[in-house]
This record gives C-alpha cells, sequence and structure tokens, in this order.
C-alpha cells in the first residue's frame, strides 16, 4: 500500500472481529498511523455487537482511535451531501429507502471529505456511491477487499 490515508467500511472492521480476516491489511494500515475511523461505522459496529463482549471490543477500538485522535466526525455538510446523494441515487435508481442507504452515502461523504481510499467487501453499493459523488465533483477513492473463504 502506498502512503495514502485509509478508512475502513464497518464489513472490513467486522469480517476482522469476528475471523481475523484483513488483520495484514488493517494492522498494516494502523501501525504506519495512516488510518481514519469514521464515526458512522462505528455506529454500524456498535448496532452489530452481539453481546456484550462484542461492545466491550468494539469500546476498546473506538477508545484507541479517540486517543490517537483518528475518528472522524460528519459535520452538518455532511449530512446534507448524503441526502442530497441518496436524492441523486433515487432519481438515478429508482426509490429506495434513505434509512437502509443512509450510513453507506454519509461513510461515502465522509471518505471522500477527508480524502482517504475506503476499504470495503461492499462494492456494488460503495461504485454506486462513487458515482453519485462524481457528479458533485467530489472524489471517492476504493479499494474493493474480498473475502477469503474460511477466514
Amino acid at each position: 500500500m502506498k502512503a495514502e490515508w485509509y478508512a475502513f467500511d464497518a464489513n472490513v472492521y467486522i469480517r476482522y472481529f469476528r475471523q481475523g480476516s484483513y488483520e495484514a491489511l488493517l494492522l498494516e494500515t494502523l501501525r504506519k498511523n495512516r488510518a481514519y475511523v469514521l464515526a458512522p461505522v462505528l455506529a454500524e459496529l456498535y448496532a452489530g455487537t452481539p453481546d456484550q463482549e462484542g461492545k466491550k471490543r468494539v469500546d476498546r477500538f473506538y477508545q484507541a482511535a479517540s486517543r490517537a485522535d483518528k475518528v472522524v466526525f460528519p459535520d452538518p455538510s455532511d449530512w446534507i451531501q448524503a441526502g442530497v446523494l441518496l436524492r441523486r441515487y433515487q432519481s438515478r435508481y429508482g426509490i429506495i429507502e434513505a434509512r437502509h442507504h443512509l450510513m453507506d452515502a454519509l461513510i461515502a461523504v465522509l471518505a471522500s471529505r477527508i480524502g482517504a481510499v475506503l476499504v470495503t467487501e461492499n462494492e456494488i453499493h460503495m461504485r454506486k456511491w462513487q458515482m453519485m459523488l462524481k457528479a458533485s465533483r467530489r472524489t471517492l477513492k476504493l479499494h474493493i477487499v474480498y473475502p477469503v473463504a474460511g477466514g
């Protein structure tokens, strides 16, 4: 990986926490202090914790990222941009339930704002958000990863 900033989608962290997947990629990026943690990703991680131990794991992760000043929170313009993207998405692809897509749109907006490469398994949706952002003259850099069977 070249010396860029990275942000990881929730699906990458979930696979890492549950199965140890993407360990080399995550640890290399964190070791080089080149990773940001997006607040909507943290929200998704908390929402998906299956038990108290899972919540504690996310707590520790959040605290470490916070101490390193690497958590990126959306500002009002990010929320507005996410709404604009949702409208544009519906114009192009048809009516959607915004609540099912808001977090992905916000994650894409934040990664774009900070210029980070978004590492995700969610290729289909994130490519669409990338196109929606491009229509706003914004760039979303993606690095698509694929899960390996059995880990």
